[in-house]
């Protein structure tokens, strides 16, 4: 396979300075699938865009030898940039005897078909700064070519994880970006939010720019009554689906209580993971069919009262 090194294990994150909250990325060196690569040295890299998603810089975090562990600051690594708004950034590893042999991280060199680093995630998690309250988590990474081709790559998801209350609110968290640092697509997410009962409390449309990151805070969404009915001493727990079908985004569910000093990471669901054909070559016709009807849904559900359809949902 012909690669650029910096894709072959990268993991986005969100740095979420409006909601004053602390980003670290953990990495380690070792495989998690036994027995399919040795741990061996690792070259770390974070690339950093700014909050209107154009690439600023690369550095290079470190080398790890095999068999270590290490969780960077990364708010406090970009604090000296100044953004103040959302940005986006990666963390990348690449094996170090491929950097020693190639040279470079980013021009695309010939490897071995069977090099295969799937699975090997890295762990992001968010805080308060006072470091009083519970930190949340989450593992992920993405593929080798992730939004790249002539045919976009899609989202269909939904997650039960959304919760408001006194001392709780809830963020979903988008990021749009791409292995291709000409990736030029703005992800259109059309999402609605419901109650436990299936009531349709509210729809709406976000918009994140390539290489950009947006935060839907869900408590600002609803109407100034059930606002306040959600916001009493028992959380509500409302239920999110949503489509986006001219790009794959990250979706990441934030619980969050300022008040409490707490955080929680939730990734939201992938419904065709849940389908599971007898053949599964029918996966992506589920899966287009069903997306399909979800934007048929969201199209024809109206808002509450006081609130226009189709009114764009941007942070």
């Amino acid at each position: 396979m012909r690669i650029a090194l910096r894709n072959l294990l990268s993991t986005p994150a969100a740095v979420l300075n409006r909601a004053g909250l602390e980003l670290h990325v953990g990495v380690s060196s070792e495989d998690p699938m036994v027995g399919r690569n040795a741990s061996e040295a690792v070259d770390a890299y974070l690339s950093v865009y700014e909050p209107g998603g154009q690439f600023r810089e690369r550095l290079h975090l470190g080398r790890l030898a095999a068999n270590r562990r290490q969780l960077w600051p990364i708010s406090e690594m970009v604090r000296t940039y100044g953004f103040t708004d959302d940005h986006l950034v990666v963390v990348h590893r690449v094996p170090a005897a491929l950097v020693d042999r190639f040279g470079t991280i980013d021009e695309p060199v010939q490897l071995d078909d069977r090099l295969d680093y799937h699975l090997c995630r890295a762990y992001v998690q968010y805080s308060y700064p006072s470091q009083d309250g519970a930190h949340g988590g989450v593992i992920y990474e993405i593929p080798p070519r992730y939004n790249e081709g002539p045919k976009p790559s899609t989202v269909l998801t939904f997650s039960p994880k959304v919760v408001l209350s006194g001392v709780v609110d809830t963020s979903i968290v988008l990021l749009n970006c791409s292995s291709d640092p000409k990736f030029a697509t703005t992800a259109r997410f059309a999402f609605g939010l419901y109650s436990l009962t299936g009531e349709s409390l509210h729809t709406g449309v976000c918009t994140v720019p390539p290489f950009g990151v947006r935060a839907i805070e869900v408590g600002n969404l609803l109407p100034p009554a059930l606002r306040l009915d959600s916001r009493a001493t028992a959380p509500t727990y409302l239920n999110l689906f949503g489509v986006c079908d001219n790009a794959s985004l990250i979706v990441l569910m934030l619980s969050l209580s300022p008040a409490l000093g707490a955080v929680s990471v939730e990734h939201t669901h992938a419904p065709q993971g849940y389908l599971m054909p007898f053949d599964v070559r029918d996966k992506f016709r589920l899966k287009n069919e069903a997306m399909a009807a979800w934007r048929d849904i969201l199209a024809r559900v109206g808002k509450p009262a006081g609130k226009p359809a189709g009114k764009a949902v941007a942070s």
